[in-house]
């Protein structure tokens, strides 16, 4: 019997839950297309005949990108990242193109907000940081196993921080796209 998934994907009339922990990645051709890759392999998902072992479907919003939805919040999934539903932490992970990984954290609402010196763990340089359209960010750099990475940290609605950990150099439109992400997420109320 598999665990209950923490996650879920709205979008497109239809509310996805996944069954499992499967990696999930999105059809920039045809953004209703799932692809959920299993043990087994890769196997499209049909929203219109599902396939209930790897997820169940019922109906939800409109609209025509898909969302991901935790007990709390929702974001834009960014299409050309795979969705991992997680057991541990946040409860998933995006993993892009050249490593690019997108998490989020949560935070109590107005409580604790980490400073920009706490957002830099020991070992991690700080290179620099900044405030637009209400959210602040956080750029550190490191090294590990003889490679740069760069994290950068976008805290949003002094309540969640959405983290892209990437090789260097970061690619600017991975990093546009996680802009987009952290500038669109909510609180679900």
């Amino acid at each position: 019997m598999r665990e209950q998934v923490l996650v879920r994907l709205a979008g497109f009339s239809k509310i996805v839950v996944p069954a499992g922990y499967d990696p999930i990645s999105f059809d920039l051709e045809d953004p209703r297309v799932l692809t959920f890759h299993t043990d087994d392999g890769m196997v499209l998902f049909d929203l219109d005949n599902p396939d209930t072992a790897l997820a169940s479907v019922e109906e939800g919003p409109e609209g025509d990108e898909w969302w991901l939805q935790t007990p709390v919040s929702e974001m834009p999934c960014p299409g050309v990242f795979t969705l991992f539903p997680d057991d541990g932490g946040p409860g998933f992970y995006f993993l892009g193109p050249a490593n690019h990984m997108l998490y989020q954290l949560m935070l109590k609402p107005g409580n604790n907000l980490p400073s920009d010196e706490q957002l830099v763990k020991q070992g991690q340089t700080f290179v620099d940081s900044g405030e637009a359209d209400g959210i602040r960010w956080v750029e550190v750099a490191y090294e590990s196993h003889g490679e740069l990475y760069t994290e950068l940290h976008n805290v949003v609605q002094d309540c969640a921080i959405i983290t892209l950990n990437c090789p260097q150099p970061a690619d600017n439109d991975l990093m546009e796209v996680v802009w987009d992400v952290a500038s669109r997420w909510r609180l679900i109320e």
